[in-house]
């Protein structure tokens, strides 16, 4: 089903920037958790004179997912799948990607959720959500496995 989102804006964005705003899909799965760890990464790296005990694994629990969800990747790829696709809980947040428009390649990320605006609900319930994010982490992985 369409999300609301998409119904916004053209896939990319005019313009003449260096970069263009383009909407997430399932194959950023891959390219999106680089960024996210790098991301985890960044704040370790300058936060580490302030919050010396603070680790790189403590951080990315902060700012990435959940320990059951961060120590499987195959549940973490189901869970970028589920985010795209708006399902429950998810269905208030939008993820657009800033793309360089000289490589073609995803630099970074911009994810909002719409306060007081419901999205019709999902066909996905919030207790088969963990079971179709497995199920979409494991298609995510057999996709990329040829490459």
């Amino acid at each position: 089903r369409p999300r609301a989102s998409a119904q916004l804006s053209p896939s990319k964005a005019a313009g003449s920037g260096r970069f263009v705003v383009e909407r997430v899909v399932c194959e950023d799965a891959e390219r999106f958790l680089e960024l996210q760890d790098a991301w985890a990464l960044c704040h370790h790296e300058l936060a580490s004179q302030v919050y010396p005990k603070v680790s790189l694994r403590d951080w990315q629990l902060l700012l990435c997912c959940p320990q059951k969800i961060l120590e499987a990747p195959r549940r973490r790829l189901g869970l970028f799948g589920c985010m795209v696709r708006g399902e429950e809980p998810y269905g208030n947040l939008t993820i657009l990607k800033a793309v360089d428009r000289h490589s073609d390649r995803a630099v970074g990320y911009i994810m909002y959720q719409l306060l007081g605006f419901h999205s019709p609900p999902s066909p996905t319930s919030s207790s088969t959500a963990a079971a179709a994010a497995d199920a979409s982490g494991a298609a995510a992985i057999e996709a990329t496995d040829g490459e």
